[in-house]
């Protein structure tokens, strides 16, 4: 056994850095750079994506077969056969060997998702035939990547999740099953680890698993990269992952302070904890989900999220246990939320009224963003993103027990900033948006703070919120927040550049 290998690397590539051949050279380019880097046998496990754009024709496929389009089914098909063979043909021209190998093997795959899909067209969509059929683009891409890095004389190996990760049954959003998990990984990697002598590859289908009878299943929404985690997770609680970090492949150097789309010039955030990326993930930053990280939080592996085409490059950010104290580490925007205002001179918590509203926002699947209740408890703001929230009040209204002619409810589009911060910076962050709002003339509709200290929520008029967001960023943004004091400002709001507009409630019941 070789017991002086190292471990300590998963790689994870998605469809953004799988969308043409000369993706895979860049691959090819990176893992050669990180082995140059190691004088003892490395093992790199790399997990892939579908090729861009090959899941959302899968999805396509489903709906079609369950129709009867035949021929738009076909149709489909060739279409994923034509982008898998462009790759064949761009990335295997030298060797008329190893294309015809490759065109076998992609013919042997689409002829299993032809076989499913006739089995759609017969008994309609079930859930495990939507997971099936999705996992095809990821075996195609494993199989490609496993082909073109042998080829490229690297030692590799492919496996499919369906191999590795054990979940439960919920199709479309499983959950892993890690004793079952950790014991696969025992079985199938780590005796390729230990006895591994040169560097070598291990391709992993993301995003795919199986159930304990065999059925194909889906992780959800950022399923690559929490294959990525588990496979950390399992090969850390194992013993072989000491030092070991991850790193995911983006077509972005990682996490920005704000979206761009409402924040003038965001940062790049170089270093996150994992309580805070926790928190940027849940509301609403799409690079990376926070299911990836609670996973590997207690063993403290750290995740870097880098820049696909510079990959070189110092700036990335990194996910650890290692704490920086920075008032503002992000600020997430919802910028279409709505407020919605109850109020009645019957006190709400004598009519069980709070417990009635829970029951039926939960009966109704209403999205509440945040809830705020007046010290008199006759006024209750709830901030939501819910648009049919106007309707489904009016049931509430009606059937509450509270009378109608007592319960008024007034909604107002709103919108909803959010400030990650810590515990230190948590008071001085709420003054300084105090500080803003007088300065502007607007009224904010409420300011919260969440009982960890790690963030700041205010809820102003929709009209207002880029400019009290970009505000907000600038006060710490020009030099040493120290110094940004809002009391040497300007505090005459005739001079004020940012619109002074208050909404009016407007009454929708």
């Amino acid at each position: 056994m070789n017991t002086q290998n190292k471990y300590n690397v998963i790689m994870k590539f998605g469809g953004s850095c799988l969308s043409q051949p000369e993706d895979f050279s860049q691959i090819k380019q990176i893992l050669t750079s990180y082995f140059k880097k190691e004088s003892k046998p490395t093992t790199i496990i790399v997990v892939v994506s579908a090729l861009k754009g090959v899941t959302d024709l899968l999805i396509e496929l489903t709906h079609l077969a369950s129709t009867g389009c035949d021929h738009q089914v076909i149709a489909r098909i060739k279409k994923i056969e034509e982008i898998h063979e462009q790759f064949i043909d761009n990335l295997f021209e030298e060797s008329l060997k190893v294309t015809n190998s490759a065109k076998g093997e992609l013919q042997g795959i689409l002829h299993d998702l032809s076989t499913v899909l006739e089995e759609v067209a017969e008994f309609g969509i079930v859930p495990y035939f939507i997971d099936y059929i999705m996992s095809f683009g990821e075996k195609l891409c494993a199989t490609l990547v496993n082909l073109f890095l042998s080829q490229e004389n690297f030692s590799s190996k492919v496996f499919f999740g369906e191999d590795l990760i054990i979940t439960n049954s919920e199709y479309n959003k499983a959950v892993p099953d890690l004793e079952h998990t950790r014991a696969r990984i025992i079985q199938k990697i780590v005796p390729l680890l230990d006895n591994n002598w040169n560097h070598q590859i291990l391709v992993i289908t993301g995003f795919i698993g199986r159930n304990e009878i065999g059925y194909t299943t889906t992780l959800g929404r950022g399923g690559s990269d929490f294959t990525a985690t588990i496979i950390a997770r399992m090969l850390h609680d194992a013993q072989k992952f000491e030092n070991g970090r991850i790193i995911l492949w983006k077509d972005v150097p990682g996490v920005l302070s704000g979206n761009p789309e409402y924040i003038q010039a965001p940062h790049l955030i170089s270093r996150l904890n994992y309580t805070e990326a926790k928190e940027i993930a849940v509301l609403g930053a799409k690079i990376l989900h926070p299911k990836c990280i609670s996973i590997i939080e207690n063993q403290q592996i750290p995740i870097e999220l880098r820049a696909f085409r510079q990959p070189e490059s110092s700036e990335f950010t990194l996910i650890s246990s290692s704490k920086v104290s920075l008032p503002i580490k992000g600020i997430e925007i919802d910028a279409n939320a709505y407020l919605i205002i109850l109020e009645s001179p019957f006190l709400f918590h004598e009519m069980a009224f709070m417990q009635e509203l829970f029951s039926f926002c939960n009966h109704n699947k209403l999205q509440l963003s945040l809830l705020q209740q007046s010290y008199s408890q006759n006024r209750l703001l709830i901030s939501t993103i819910d648009i049919d929230m106007k309707e489904k009040l009016k049931k509430f209204q009606k059937n509450g027990h509270i009378p109608e002619e007592w319960l008024q409810i007034y909604a107002q589009p709103a919108g909803i900033i959010t400030i990650i911060t810590d515990q230190k910076h948590q008071a001085e962050i709420i003054a300084k948006i105090g500080k803003i709002l007088q300065h502007s003339g607007i009224s904010a509709h409420g300011i919260l703070q969440d009982y960890q200290g790690i963030t700041v929520s205010v809820v102003v008029p929709r009209i207002n919120v880029t400019e009290i967001a970009n505000a907000i960023n600038l006060s710490y943004s020009l030099g040493n927040h120290q110094n940004q004091n809002l009391n040497n400002q300007d505090q005459k709001s005739n001079n004020s550049t940012i619109p002074q507009q208050n909404e009016k409630k407007e009454e929708i019941i």
